[in-house]
């Protein structure tokens, strides 16, 4: 269906009120301005710019999520996605961003990130989301900004993440993990964050792939590293921290040992415990074979450090390497809990058998958060419990 020439804006807003009474989680607004539409109907005729709005709802409509989208202004298309987390909302972006780049469509996507039950006024919702859609005309740029928190740049290249890398501004970040039944915090997840010249936060996952196709992931995280534990150094801060499984660990087998040895050497002369530091085995690193991991994971061990199994169940794979690895945590994701909680239940109580302690990533809200009590996890993370800290 094509979209209407005429602004739906009421429409919308009626869906979004809506929406937010309805929602147990999350909302994403994503503003998707053509470029140059105006010009494109001016020269091709009508017919030609309505073809370019009809694939940029199809490339909204491959998101799922039951997506409810409309003409907003000028070329512009808002879409309405609901109960998603803010990590999800950030991935689901970047590949609306890339399926329609890949198309040769050409558009600016931009989002806002809201809690349903924080949502008191819409004049301000829709106010923020024309200050977006100035960005995006103005300035030129894809921007994501979660409400409350950081305001996040989506483009980026080679050239941004490396020119950051000289410049100084790859960061650590830390995200609390809370013991909600001792109600205390119970540990720190680190995280890689770059700060655009703008002075915006980008995500990890933005630039992620791109060090990793170009073979510069190990660079970026040793540096990372050195970052986090000066930091460590010059603060008190107490609990395990988690910390992805570094390729700098992996990448050239016959240094992996030596590479481990050499951490474990800094960290004791910062006078801290082997055992307090965790790394996290992430369901996503495909290539990772299990004798490889295995073999990884016991020179590990060997100098004290504990396991945890990230975004368990995001994979076909996820049972073999618990099994395998024996993880002293398991990071079970969210997906389970939004699509069918009596499965997620049932998962919960499974994986206390396999693992010593199990922590749910991504609370988003206050249902999420009862609802895994009710479960019996006491180990939680998300937006709904503690933003990211930038440190530097």
């Amino acid at each position: 269906m094509l979209i209407p020439r005429f602004s739906q804006e009421a429409i919308l807003r009626l869906k979004l009120k809506g929406i937010i009474l309805s929602s147990k989680g999350g909302i994403l607004l994503v503003v998707i301005d053509a470029v140059k539409l105006r010009e494109i109907n001016k020269k091709f005729g009508y017919p030609f710019g309505d073809v370019i709005l009809h694939r940029i709802s199809k490339g909204l409509e491959s998101l799922g999520r039951g997506v409810v989208y409309g003409k907003y202004k000028g070329g512009t298309i808002l879409g309405i996605l609901k109960d998603v987390s803010s990590k999800e909302g950030e991935e689901l972006l970047g590949r609306l961003y890339l399926k329609l780049k890949k198309e040769g469509i050409s558009v600016r996507v931009g989002g806002l990130y809201l809690r349903g039950e924080r949502v008191k006024d819409l004049d301000d919702v829709f106010e923020r989301i024309d200050q977006i859609l100035g960005k995006l005309k103005e300035e030129n740029l894809n921007v994501f900004i979660v409400e409350g928190g950081e305001e996040k740049e989506l483009d980026i290249n080679v050239r941004d993440v490396f020119s950051a890398l000289d410049e100084g501004r790859v960061l650590p970040a830390l995200q609390r993990i809370y013991d909600v039944k001792e109600g205390k915090i119970f540990g720190y997840e680190l995280l890689m964050r770059i700060r655009s010249k703008g002075g915006n936060l980008i995500p990890a996952n933005s630039f992620i792939e791109l060090l990793r196709r170009s073979g510069s992931l190990p660079l970026f995280e040793e540096v990372l590293m050195e970052k986090f534990l000066k930091h460590l150094k010059d603060r008190e801060l107490k609990g395990y921290f988690f910390i992805n499984l570094p390729a700098y660990f992996y990448d050239i087998p016959s240094k992996s040992l030596s590479k481990i040895a050499e951490f474990y050497e800094q960290i004791k002369a910062l006078k801290r415990k082997p055992e307090d530091f965790v790394f996290e085995v992430s369901e996503k690193e495909k290539e990772r074979n299990l004798e490889d991991l295995k073999l990884l994971t016991k020179n590990l061990r060997y100098f004290g450090f504990k396991l945890a199994l990230d975004d368990f169940g995001l994979d076909s794979s996820s049972i073999d390497r618990l099994l395998v690895l024996r993880p002293d945590f398991v990071k079970l994701n969210s997906f389970f809990y939004k699509r069918d909680k009596r499965a997620f239940r049932f998962l919960a109580n499974c994986l206390k058998r396999f693992a010593n302690e199990l922590i749910l990533e991504e609370v988003e809200d206050e249902g999420m958060f009862k609802f895994a009590r009710r479960c019996g996890i006491r180990l939680m993370q998300g937006f709904y419990l503690s933003e990211v800290e930038v440190l530097g």
